[in-house]
């Protein structure tokens, strides 16, 4: 009964092992490119990134929409169609 849990650690031993190896092999194996998008992906979920996007949207529309409501010709007046990524 003794040499049962130590088989079973042996066992398991093996498998974290063989685990850590086919990890380390597909991090070897990551292109720049497959780098440069998990960077990019891994920064965009943050809920800062939100936060920014948001502040930048709601300014584009304020001075845009200050701009137009005195008068003065606004880069992209409401309905803001640049903001909203139409350009024609």
């Amino acid at each position: 009964m003794d040499t049962e849990p130590d088989a079973i650690q042996d066992s398991v031993l093996e498998n974290v092992k063989a685990i850590s190896a086919l990890y380390q092999r597909a991090e070897r194996e990551v292109t720049r490119h497959q780098r440069v998008v998990e960077v990019v992906t891994s920064a965009a979920a943050r809920p800062r990134t939100l936060y920014v996007v948001a502040a930048l949207a709601l300014g584009w529309a304020l001075v845009n929409g200050v701009v137009a409501a005195y008068g003065g010709r606004a880069i992209d007046p409401p309905p803001f169609y640049w903001l909203q990524g139409r350009w024609g």
